[in-house]
């Protein structure tokens, strides 16, 4: 099994940021980074005591154990067409895109996708988030578990059908709830009511929806059946948009937890 020592990262992104920071200080060797703009890979070549390839793709290093190809999902389409690789080790961290987008690009490919919202400047220690390898081969897959074993403590081998649903269920279950709040800001903002009172609410109900299970943690009007306070609630609110949603979630959990309590 090839051991992974010399990385190069395609990108300068928040997640390129992100794998570039801390497998350098895991001690792994970030060995290039090559990124069209020159402002933001200079800032993270510096940062991580790499040199720097600005938009000059023909001429990469290719004395890398290992591509990481951080970009928007788009850009990899186009990417991967310039890359001078032939059996180069080269994934992509994308959770949406199929590990054969590499299948003219190498003949050694996979993933290295990590389950987590990675914005700037905000720390987060890859320790604790989930990293699923895929691999084009036994051999690659191996080498690419046994590189994410000695980054993070949650490991898993996913395929593309597999990542493409944890994917959908994880903007399900962040991106959508923070959307949520949002609405729930400019609601207590028009009335001069400070957001941060949500604090402690949100907080419980997220750790009881993994200590309990989200359908034990469910409360509040829908749940019990009592429109008339959900009826209420939809009279206060005069954005038709937020009034439509409200009522589909509360139709939804209203209905849900009615069938559930039925016994079907």
């Amino acid at each position: 099994m090839k051991e992974i020592k010399k990385i190069s990262i395609i990108g300068a992104g928040c997640v390129a940021n992100f794998y570039g920071r801390e497998m350098k200080r895991k001690g792994f060797e970030i060995l290039e980074i090559i990124s069209r703009n020159e402002e933001r890979g200079r800032a993270l070549a510096e940062a991580v005591g790499s040199s720097l390839n600005c938009n000059q793709f023909d001429q990469i290093n290719l004395q890398a154990d290992l591509y990481i190809l951080s970009v928007k999902d788009d850009a990899i389409l186009e990417l991967r067409k310039k890359f001078p690789l032939t059996d180069q080790l080269i994934v992509h961290t994308s959770g949406s895109v199929s590990t054969e987008v590499f299948r003219k690009t190498s003949t050694n490919y996979g993933i290295l996708y990590p389950l987590q919202s990675i914005s700037k400047d905000q720390h987060i220690s890859i320790d604790e988030v989930p990293l699923f390898v895929y691999g084009n081969s036994e051999e690659n897959e191996k080498t690419l578990y046994h590189f994410a074993d000695k980054l993070s403590e949650h490991v898993k081998v996913l395929d593309d059908e597999k990542r493409l649903i944890i994917h959908m269920a994880a903007v399900i279950a962040s991106n959508f709830p923070n959307y949520l709040l949002k609405i729930s800001k400019e609601i207590l903002d028009q009335e001069q009511i400070d957001f941060q009172l949500l604090e402690p609410l949100v907080r419980e109900s997220v750790m009881k929806a993994f200590t309990l299970g989200p359908e034990k943690a469910q409360t509040g009007p829908a749940k019990r059946g009592d429109c008339s306070i959900t009826d209420k609630h939809k009279s206060l609110l005069k954005n038709k948009k937020w009034r439509e949603l409200y009522s589909l979630m509360s139709d939804m959990i209203r209905e849900d937890f009615k069938r559930n309590s039925s016994g079907d």
